[in-house]
């Protein structure tokens, strides 16, 4: 469980880190500096770094965020859980068992 929470965090961080260095280097480096492709690829590339290694700077200054990044991952799984079985128990529809179902998969997660 513990891997697969540290792997979902890396993609997603991995994932917006490239996205905010793309939007920040189209969006401000572009403009103003009107760079070559050369140096918009080199630009890009330190920001992408820049941006990389600040949540581990949060991380360790701050190792509440770290907390809550697992907690929010754990209430995600648990809400994916109830989201499976409502597709493979249809049946299962009250409002009294989905969140019996959610709590469960909760204290499980």
């Amino acid at each position: 469980v513990t891997t697969s929470l540290v792997a979902s965090i890396f993609v997603s961080v991995s994932t917006v880190a490239l996205a905010i260095a793309s939007l920040v280097v189209k969006d401000f480096y572009v403009p103003y500096r009107k760079p070559t492709p050369e140096q918009e690829f080199k630009a890009t590339r330190w920001l992408s770094l820049i941006i990389g290694f600040l949540p581990l700077i949060f991380v360790l200054l701050v190792p509440e965020v770290l907390k809550l990044s697992f907690f929010t991952r754990a209430i995600r799984l648990s809400i994916s859980v109830v989201a499976v079985i409502a597709f493979y128990a249809p049946f299962f529809k009250s409002a009294r068992g989905a969140n019996a179902g959610l709590i469960g998969a909760c204290v499980a997660t």
